[in-house]
């Protein structure tokens, strides 16, 4: 039986780049299916807002995520898995989820886990961008979250949880009080992205694997900002992405999506709002419990 690796959040942390180039392993494989969700059985799908449902492709060859609840069904998804490899899932949904750590740590004791940790507020705020790439609001940035904060209904594919899936230090709590610090590898998203070829090596040494050349060069899921939410929102509606080549669809982004010395970047008075209503407690709790210092999360 191979031993089993979960990536888990947070989400907007770089888990899909870092997936990506694991995945490049040779005794690395991932579920067919990025984030299969299948521990957070507290997310109930039945309760999704409508536009979140058309978002879950139903193409199961090119799904990103799907939220699945048939053991059956996920243990399908590792099927060209071998005994030797790690079978990965990279769940964004397993850190916010108050039952999968304990759920993962039932089904596989001894797996490892990684989580990758952002600046709250730089993750809100990447958060946010995707939802306007994804033409979900064309609001500011702070309106946009207040109007998120406002929401009574705030569970996953309800509201957007800008602030809640910042507020890390209960997610992370629940992996260390449950598997053993050797099992751990956390992660903080600047230094992966200022250091990637470095972090990937200390990942596959934490995997106890051999160091081999992995391209680690693309970034995926980059920073996009819509031209029109009105012409982003007729592809989706007409669900015209899956049916333009590759080619033409890298092309058409020139096009659709703002350039990148024209997309909007968090604001230092932003980033201090955010914290002093909603993150520096967590963030000092969150340090205290790690022996971490991050000091340059505060402003």
């Amino acid at each position: 039986m191979s031993q089993k690796l979960y990536i888990v959040g947070a989400a907007k942390a770089g888990t899909t780049s870092l997936q990506e180039y694991l995945a490049q392993h040779p005794k690395i494989c991932f579920s067919e299916i990025k984030e299969p969700h299948f521990f957070s059985t507290d997310i109930k799908v039945e309760n999704f807002r409508e536009e979140y449902k058309k978002s879950l492709h139903s193409n199961r060859k090119t799904r990103h995520q799907a939220f699945i609840r048939n053991k059956e069904e996920y243990l399908k998804l590792f099927k060209s898995c071998q005994a030797n490899q790690y079978s990965g899932d990279a769940s964004t949904s397993y850190l916010y989820s108050q039952v999968a750590a304990k759920a993962i740590h039932e089904y596989a004791p001894d797996a490892k886990i990684i989580i990758l940790l952002r600046d709250p507020s730089e993750r809100a705020f990447s958060h946010y961008a995707m939802n306007r790439r994804a033409g979900f609001t064309e609001l500011p940035f702070l309106q946009e979250v207040s109007r998120d904060q406002k929401q009574k209904d705030r569970a996953w594919g309800k509201a957007h949880l800008y602030i809640d899936l910042g507020m890390y230090y209960q997610q992370v709590k629940r992996y260390i009080e449950l598997f053993e610090a050797s099992q751990i590898k956390l992660i903080r998203f600047d230094t992966f992205t200022e250091n990637t070829s470095q972090i990937v090596a200390e990942v596959l040494h934490f995997l106890d694997l051999d160091q081999v050349s992995l391209n680690v060069e693309e970034v995926h899921n980059p920073k996009r900002i819509p031209k029109s939410r009105k012409a982003i929102q007729l592809i989706r509606k007409l669900n015209l992405v899956s049916l333009v080549p590759h080619k033409l669809k890298l092309l058409s982004r020139k096009f659709l999506y703002a350039q990148k010395d024209e997309i909007p970047q968090l604001q230092a008075s932003q980033k201090a709002y955010l914290n002093k209503q909603y993150f520096m407690e967590d963030i000092v709790q969150l340090e205290t419990m790690l022996q971490l210092d991050l000091s340059d999360w505060y402003a």
